[in-house]
């Protein structure tokens, strides 16, 4: 037995069973109260649960507005490049005690940024009709008063623009009639409220070749290509 581990079999609440830094399982963080053999890792996990409330956070749409603003004549790659370079330089990093890696998604811990290129209607709507999304029964989220006048300052520009408007003007009328407005046949929603998931990106090309090798891998595709071949302004944006 290794002395993290004993350390760790000792350290546990009596609550707890049968679960060291080599053998704890899945779901095991909903039955006991320090589920990691690692008190840095249950000091995060209570903070979380405990203090950090959940809130709405504006500033990602905020930067992805000024971004589409500022590139509005480019191609749209590299529009959507430019935006999320001008997103990553820009905002702010928030740095949390007991943390190894440093990082999130735009906004506080447990608190939702918004991807205003996306979908903004709903956005619109959970501000301003009751009940708000800070007053319902469930599934709340606060925010202040500069956030809301921040979301809905932006409404304006975002009407007509969003990737959403684009797939629900494509859509014909028999095809509405089974998507979510409709009798549910099928959804689309999830795929156009929100940011794009569902992959997963070739993390082994990453970790073989570093970013600067796929960079080097990009660059001598770019400069094999002629001057007017279509492909030039993708790898431009993977570039940027």
């Amino acid at each position: 037995m290794t002395i993290a581990t004993a350390a760790a079999k000792k350290s546990r609440s009596l609550g707890e069973v049968g679960y060291d830094e080599d053998n704890w399982g899945v779901g095991v963080s909903g039955v006991v109260d320090n589920p990691s053999p690692f008190p840095r890792v249950n000091r995060l996990r209570d903070w979380y649960l405990d203090d950090c409330p959940w809130t709405v956070d504006s500033e990602r749409a905020i930067l992805a507005t000024e971004g589409y603003k500022k590139y509005d004549g480019e191609p749209q790659l590299l529009k959507v490049a430019k935006t999320t370079a001008h997103i990553m330089n820009k905002v702010k990093l928030h740095i949390v005690d007991d943390q190894l890696m440093v990082g999130d998604s735009a906004a506080p811990p447990k608190s939702c940024p918004i991807y205003p290129e996306f979908s903004f209607d709903w956005i619109v709507n959970e501000l301003s009709q009751d009940p708000i999304i800070r007053e319902r029964p469930h599934n709340r989220y606060d925010y202040n008063d500069k956030v809301r006048d921040d979301l809905l300052g932006m409404a304006d520009y975002w009407q007509g623009k969003t990737l959403s408007d684009e797939m629900l003007s494509r859509l014909s009328p028999d095809e509405m009639k089974g998507d979510f407005m409709g009798i549910m046949l099928y959804s689309t929603s999830l795929y156009h409220f929100a940011g794009v998931g569902h992959l997963v990106p070739n993390f082994d090309g990453v970790l073989s070749n570093g970013f600067g090798g796929l960079r080097q891998q990009v660059q001598e595709r770019l400069d094999a290509l002629d001057d007017d071949d279509d492909r030039r302004t993708f790898y431009q944006a993977q570039l940027i």
